[in-house]
């Protein structure tokens, strides 16, 4: 090989190698999500089969907390996709929403009232959030030279061309990175655009001026185009718009804003929900159903979507796509959708027996049943449940770890490690301990040392939500055997 060959492939090498380490750390140190949910709502619609939503939504996070699409899909049967992104404003979402389009052909768009009252962006993360989610595109492209300079306060030290180089915009938290910072979150995901909230309530009660319907604010151009446009955009793509106001609390100038809007729409025929004044006939209560005064939470999203799923069904005679093929990613969610809440509502209140029939018979469900000889009261429904499975008594009475899984053994107490895969690229492992019954217990990164739980430990992992929903210490050490096993 002569010289200048073996130079060039040298240098082709160190190219390769350089160009590999950029693009590491470009992946490293670009900008990601600071609110810590590890959830995109755009991600999730660039992976939606397609011209399989039927109705979609675009908001700021008012709308995301507030329409849970399981609801839509287990109530109706309505393929939904929620694109809602924190602190949308109207002029992201006409970007968002022709994005949207070129994969789907949904028959009713829904936009968030808010966009009728708010064109700015007063926190840099939100507009982050916005300009910097899209893939690359024409419409990205349009999407920050308007912003942008509409949003100089909000920008930082970055301008134009930075945004549209995504670089060199960076994040503040690399200590905190996790593997959800780099891959897709299937737990999240399958939401399709949904963000589960609890938090506690901190409202009672809307103001009085959340419902005065008396002033009236005129609608402004600027507003009165971009309804203009969306219309006309439907007429082209063939949708319906819908513009709702999810319950919210309302200042007097906000109120009297959206009054003047809603004039507006009535004037073009363009369909309109306030649903403030629907809370009598949703039962619903901001004192429960809010986290605060913009935000419902996962009880007051039910309420919400709900109504609305009924409400669509009816007025736009959405079709039913619940035994269609090629939905299969809404019955995902709805599986999503009820371990949540089993997770939420049931788990929490449920005693040993509870949780040993729950560990039997719920698809989904792994744990790892740890029993230290001589089985106290406390534990005696877990290592009935092993006599069910065909575990002999006697190896019950000498104390290990078993995993179950669905209802099955799929692992015994073992004298070296062994494990059993709970998602594609994690472990639940035990390591025993050389005692009977003193075994580690670790799934992922986070460990549990049965040596130092006082009796007995039931670990259970839920495959759907990808994570540790209950870890359950079970009595005290004592000479008292409720049943002889052997």
């Amino acid at each position: 090989m002569n010289s200048k060959l073996k130079k060039f492939l040298s240098a082709g090498a160190f190219l390769l190698f350089f160009l590999c380490g950029l693009i590491l750390l470009y992946h490293i140190f670009s900008w990601k999500d600071t609110s810590g949910d590890y959830f995109s709502s755009v991600n999730q619609m660039y992976s939606m089969k397609k011209n399989t939503v039927d109705v979609s939504f675009f908001g700021p996070s008012s709308y995301y907390t507030a329409l849970n699409l399981a609801v839509f899909w287990e109530d109706c049967g309505i393929a939904s996709f929620n694109a809602a992104v924190s602190g949308q404003d109207r002029n992201a979402s006409t970007y968002f929403i022709k994005e949207m389009l070129k994969s789907q052909s949904p028959k009713i768009v829904m936009v968030s009232a808010t966009y009728l009252i708010v064109d700015h962006y007063a926190v840099q993360g939100n507009l982050l959030r916005n300009t910097l989610s899209l893939r690359g595109s024409l419409n990205a492209i349009e999407l920050v030279r308007e912003l942008v300079p509409e949003n100089g306060e909000t920008s930082g030290d970055n301008g134009v061309k930075d945004y549209l180089l995504r670089w060199p915009i960076l994040h503040s938290r690399y200590r905190e990175l996790k593997r959800e910072d780099f891959v897709s979150v299937r737990s999240n995901d399958n939401c399709l655009g949904y963000v589960y909230g609890d938090t506690a309530n901190v409202i009672e009660q809307f103001g009085p001026d959340s419902f005065d319907r008396s002033a009236v604010t005129p609608i402004s151009d600027d507003v009165r185009q971009w309804i203009d446009e969306l219309a006309s955009l439907g007429e082209q793509e063939g949708f319906q718009l819908l513009v709702v106001s999810v319950p919210m609390e309302l200042g007097a100038q906000e109120r009297a804003s959206l009054n003047g809007c809603y004039a507006y729409l009535d004037e073009k025929g363009i369909p309109f929900l306030d649903m403030n004044y629907l809370l009598d006939e949703m039962d619903f209560q901001p004192s429960h159903d809010m986290t605060d005064g913009n935000h419902a939470n996962t009880d007051g999203a039910i309420k919400i979507s709900r109504y609305l799923a009924e409400y669509l069904s009816e007025t736009f005679s959405l079709p039913d796509r619940r035994e269609q093929r090629g939905y299969e990613r809404y019955d995902a969610c709805l599986r999503n959708y009820h371990h949540r809440l089993f997770v939420k509502n049931v788990l929490p209140y449920a005693d040993s027996m509870r949780l040993s029939d729950y560990i039997d018979g719920t698809e989904g469900l792994i744990a790892a049943i740890n029993l230290k000889p001589g089985i106290p009261e406390s534990a005696s429904a877990f290592a009935q449940l092993l006599l069910d499975d065909g575990v002999p008594g006697e190896e019950l009475s000498r104390g290990g770890t078993w995993i179950v899984a669905d209802g099955t053994v799929v692992c015994r107490p073992q004298p070296k490690q062994y494990g059993y895969a709970v998602n594609e690229s994690e472990y639940l492992y035990v390591t025993p301990s050389g005692t009977p019954g003193f075994d580690s217990i670790s799934v992922g990164k986070t460990d549990y040392f049965t040596p130092f739980v006082e009796g007995c430990c039931v670990i259970t992992y839920d495959t759907v939500l990808e994570k540790i929903i209950d870890v359950r210490k079970l009595g005290e050490e004592t000479d008292d055997v409720v049943a002889d096993f052997n």
